[in-house]
């Protein structure tokens, strides 16, 4: 029993705490590369910050599985501690409802994003934790640096290494967009390290023209083909 803790319990209790400082990491390099990129008109700078968020439930599950990791090297009677755990490990056994509420440390943390402006505007900092309320421009640049950001966590490397190959198609990309909010959004998905392919109609193409490195033209006839 004291072998199947250390193996087991103890893990499970160093990768609960570890999963979201690992998350913290995945995101520092994230927010290094917004810090040099203007965002809104205004050239603000947007950061991202992660915030725990834990249930009464989830807090619970912690101290009740710090408390039967630290038996590790304790005495106990091992008839009683196993009628103690049963319930506990019931919880989490593949297949239980309760299993990823319990263990998926995303769910137990807040995203959000903070946008700072420049001292001489005198205008205080704008937070996002969704799209309520915002303007369609706002919810554009939002989209674009937030999925930017998104992906990249989820495709990056170790320590934030940006990937070497990873080509993202926007269908209609930019459509609605000024060239100013254009030159901002493709500016943070190559810094990121992608490849945008852009499909736009003929009459958005000019504002997204003077940022590629080369254009192909698709018509069709009156059979649609």
């Amino acid at each position: 029993m004291h072998h199947w803790i250390r193996e087991d319990l103890v893990q499970l209790r160093s990768s609960f705490d570890k999963a979201v400082q690992e998350m913290e990491d995945r995101i520092e390099p994230i927010n290094g590369i917004l810090a040099d990129l203007p965002f809104g008109a205004d050239g603000g700078r947007l950061q991202i910050s992660l915030r725990v968020k834990e249930s009464k439930r989830v807090a619970e599950f912690k101290r009740t599985l710090n408390d039967f990791a630290g038996n590790a090297t304790a005495d106990f009677d091992v008839v009683s501690f196993y009628n103690d755990i049963k319930g506990f490990m019931d919880q989490i056994r593949p297949g239980s409802m309760d299993r990823d509420a319990l263990l998926d440390r995303r769910r137990h943390v807040e995203i959000s994003a903070k946008a700072s402006w420049p001292a001489e505007l005198e205008r205080e900092d704008s937070y996002y934790n969704s799209l309520a309320g915002k303007s369609g421009g706002e919810v554009q640049e939002l989209v674009a640096f937030i999925l930017g950001s998104a992906l990249l966590y989820s495709l990056g490397g170790e320590a934030g290494s940006k990937p070497v190959f990873a080509p993202v198609m926007l269908d209609e990309g930019f459509i609605k967009a000024d060239s100013e909010f254009t030159a901002r959004a493709v500016s943070v998905w190559k810094s990121f390290g992608f490849q945008l392919i852009v499909a736009t109609p003929e009459d958005k193409f000019q504002s997204i023209a003077p940022y590629a490195a080369s254009c192909v033209y698709i018509s069709k006839n009156i059979k649609g083909v």
